[in-house]
């Protein structure tokens, strides 16, 4: 979404784009441009690694803001065919700029009736399996950092490059993570449904 005439955005794409979508433009006051990619949901298909819009870079001469939104989605296959419907949900977040970025971040999970505890024979079923965390890494250079779950010691070092992203998923026993990088990086969490 463009602020000023004659803005021009340049959009390095990391999932995959319909021939007829631009990644070069220019933009007037008050427009806005919507870049759409797309994944192949063939059953066949689960588990494969598929294109991810995750980690894009865009520029542009003068300020813009960028939304990130996905229609239809499911963080995990729950459920077969027409019944992953129900987990299906807009998610659109207000992308923040890489000079907002920061070095550490805390993970907290969603706590609601759907969390896994750790109580004593709880009954799993029906409760969250997961959620993940992106680290994005938004320095020109390779960004390094660490990972710690809030009940262990043990810290997990990961490096991310420029315009890519870490996951981590993190399941069990509901609790909070610390991320700390040695560059400015954007962390996001999302949740299954």
């Amino acid at each position: 979404i463009a602020a000023n005439d004659n803005t021009v955005v340049t959009i390095y794409p990391n999932g995959q784009i319909p021939s007829n979508q631009m990644t070069f433009l220019t933009l007037m006051a008050n427009q806005a441009y919507i870049l759409e990619s797309y994944v192949d949901t063939l059953t066949a298909n689960i588990g494969t690694a598929q294109p991810d819009f995750g980690g894009s870079r865009i520029s542009a001469t003068k300020p813009i803001a960028v939304i990130s939104g996905n229609t239809r989605t499911s963080v995990t296959n729950f459920e077969g065919g027409i019944s992953q419907n129900t987990f299906k949900n807009m998610m659109v977040e207000w992308l923040a700029p890489a000079d907002q970025h920061g070095t550490e971040f805390v993970y907290t999970p969603t706590w609601d009736i759907y969390r896994i505890t750790g109580q004593t024979n709880e009954n799993t079923d029906g409760k969250r399996a997961s959620e993940f965390i992106r680290v994005y890494g938004s320095s020109k250079d390779t960004t390094r950092g660490i990972y710690q779950q809030t009940l262990g010691a043990q810290k997990t070092n990961f490096f991310t490059l420029n315009s890519y992203f870490n996951e981590f998923r993190v399941t069990g026993t509901a609790q909070a993570v610390y991320i700390k990088t040695d560059k400015p990086a954007q962390a996001v969490m999302n949740s299954t449904a």
